[in-house]
């Protein structure tokens, strides 16, 4: 549970969008023979670095906290305390080579690959030139290696402070050596093997993403649109840290105080047994809990609890489907 635990906390944080109320999504079917249209359009085009094998990814539209939320700075300040808290050096990098979250970096995605290796991906229009210089002083500093082509940083057997270091769920095996890779508009946080596998995508556009890959389907089916979404589908590695669960898909919309109906979380979750969906919908209330008290001192701290309050669990006929969704009441009539 501990990495769908990291998934909500994400979206505790994730920052505020105001649309339209929208179904929830319907279950995913069968993954399509070829890519479907709909991942030929934004944002399923900011995926091509992610390698087909993934098993399960996040990703969070920071432009869109920034440019919606009453107060940017607030609602983007958990961003910069997590990461100054887990990755303090990468933190300092980041600052040094001026990147800002929301405003050069303006999207977020996390990666789960299929071999216990974790990435965190930054998207935006950020100087790459000044941001490898702060790597190569911070490299130099601390030992690191660097690739000879100069777009990924190694530094191995890794202690908290390193750059890019990840702080995995507890009991499972260390992540050793850590990686911080560069491209144009790309930065990347993690394990070394999927830093450069995503560099080596990125760079060849004939290769078969992970739109291509299984977790096509639940691509599909999330609501891109949202603020922040996920996907998953287990393969290999999330059994060993997730057993039964099959696969997810969910996607949270929230939003600025106002008068509009809005503020939408939907979750369909897939289980091998029915016994292991009803755990996690008792599990799945205490996370809310948590990612609420998580933004409580952000200007999302109301909207996360709303959610919370509002939210409706209940499992599929068959018993093997949980189905989360929340929407706030409408204002009262003037």
């Amino acid at each position: 549970m501990k990495l769908v635990r990291l998934m909500l906390a994400l979206v505790a944080v994730a920052g505020c969008a105001k649309r339209d109320a929208a179904a929830p999504p319907a279950p995913a079917s069968q993954a399509p023979a070829a890519l479907d249209p709909r991942l030929l359009q934004a944002p399923m085009t900011e995926l091509t670095f992610v390698p087909g094998t993934a098993e399960a990814l996040v990703r969070v539209d920071l432009a869109d906290v920034a440019a919606r939320s009453p107060d940017p700075a607030e609602s983007l300040k958990t961003f910069d305390f997590l990461l100054r808290a887990q990755q303090p050096a990468a933190w300092s990098v980041l600052n040094k080579g001026g990147v800002a979250l929301g405003k050069d970096l303006g999207t977020l995605i996390l990666v789960v690959g299929s071999s216990e290796s974790f990435l965190v991906a930054g998207l935006g229009a950020f100087d790459e030139g000044r941001l490898r210089e702060a790597l190569s002083q911070e490299a130099k500093k601390s030992g690191a290696e660097i690739d000879p082509a100069g777009d990924v940083f190694v530094w191995r057997d890794h202690k908290g402070a390193s750059v890019g270091a990840n702080l995995p769920p507890k009991g499972t095996p260390r992540l050793g050596d850590a990686a911080v890779g560069v491209a144009r508009g790309l930065l990347l946080f993690g394990s070394p093997d999927l830093v450069r596998a995503s560099l080596a995508m990125r760079a060849e556009p004939a290769s078969r993403d992970v739109r291509y890959g299984h977790l096509a389907r639940e691509l599909v089916a999330v609501d891109a649109a949202a603020t922040v979404w996920g996907v998953a589908r287990a393969a290999t590695y999330l059994p060993t840290v997730l057993p039964g669960l099959e696969w997810a898909h969910f996607s949270m919309v929230l939003a600025a105080p106002g008068q509009d109906l809005d503020g939408l979380f939907n979750l369909r979750a897939g289980w091998a047994t029915t016994e292991q969906a009803a755990a996690f919908r008792e599990q799945l209330t205490q996370m809310l809990a948590a990612a609420a008290l998580l933004g409580a001192s952000t200007p999302l701290g109301a909207t996360v609890s709303e959610i919370r309050r509002t939210a409706r669990l209940s499992l599929s006929e068959d018993g093997k489907v949980l189905i989360a969704s929340s929407a706030p009441s409408p204002p009262p009539a003037p």
